[in-house]
């Protein structure tokens, strides 16, 4: 371990703040169980590949409900 790894945030508490800054959310990564986030990871995947299947995906970044699901991806693999 260096100590630079000490000093950097969690990525999980990272995210969570950014999701919460940008959606007015609140989503506690680091709560949950490995299964409860495994799960819920396998379900957003699964959203975020039927967004990109449309049609209009190009527009994706404009989505708000997209760019959600591509932070809670973020923070639930971290």
């Amino acid at each position: 371990m260096k100590l630079q790894d000490l000093a950097q945030p969690q990525q999980s508490k990272q995210t969570a703040k950014v999701f919460e800054s940008y959606f007015g959310k609140g989503m506690a990564f680091d709560r949950m169980s490995r299964t409860q986030a495994r799960n819920m990871l396998g379900r957003v995947r699964e959203l975020i590949g039927e967004h990109r299947r449309q049609p209009a995906f190009h527009k994706s970044e404009q989505n708000s409900a997209y760019l959600q699901l591509v932070v809670m991806e973020q923070g639930l693999t971290a």
